[in-house]
């Protein structure tokens, strides 16, 4: 198997593992937004909801990008112990061990630079579909609760498919969606800012 093959396969390999485990997180992520949207404002207090409340808006952005960079980790571990036993270029018959660290070196560069698009994207997409999922379950409870004879499935499935029909619904998402717009613009403006910043400096330099 040929070296470009080898990094492609690891390629596929890690964005099948990365979204396994972005999925759990997106579960995660949504439980705790559950379990904020359950919060007994009476019981604790406005004043302490207001402090915590910036804190809770940006859970859905924290939670599934703190994940993503803890299986990158893990996954970039995982990718390191296997290139500490291949011994794929250690009995190389030509005796090319310079090629071999040259082309090892090559293959760590383009596996180990931080977040892919694919995983930033993947995270993106989580954060807002969090705040989707978690909304649709804290309605569908509130309902439930105030109507026994309802099945909970039953509500679940049509706030699902139609949450943008309820204005009280879609006003609150809306403001929540544009929020994370924003944010997310910001972020990947001044990360492409950086980048072309990187890339001129080490244009610079390499003069």
């Amino acid at each position: 198997m040929s070296q470009v093959e080898d990094i492609g396969i690891q390629k596929e390999e890690n964005k099948l593992k990365m979204s396994i485990a972005m999925f759990i997180v997106f579960l995660v992520t949504v439980f705790i937004m559950y379990i904020i949207g359950r919060i007994d404002v009476e019981k604790i207090g406005v004043e302490k909801i207001e402090v915590l409340l910036p804190y809770f808006i940006f859970i859905p952005i924290v939670v599934p990008f703190g994940g993503a960079l803890f299986v990158d980790k893990m996954l970039k571990k995982v990718n390191e112990k296997k290139e500490a036993n291949r011994d794929s270029w250690s009995n190389n018959s030509d005796g090319s061990d310079k090629v071999k660290k040259i082309r090892n070196s090559k293959f760590k560069e383009t596996q180990y630079r931080g977040l892919s698009k694919f995983t930033i994207i993947l995270s993106m997409v989580i954060s807002y579909l969090s705040i989707y999922f978690s909304a649709v379950l804290i309605f569908t409870e509130n309902i439930v609760e105030n109507n026994p004879e309802i099945k909970f499935f039953d509500i679940f499935i049509e706030l699902f498919k139609n949450m943008f029909v309820y204005n009280e619904i879609r006003e609150q998402l809306f403001i929540y969606f544009i929020f994370i717009t924003v944010f997310y613009a910001i972020f990947i403006i001044e990360s492409l800012w950086k980048k072309r910043k990187n890339k001129r400096s080490w244009k610079f330099c390499h003069k």
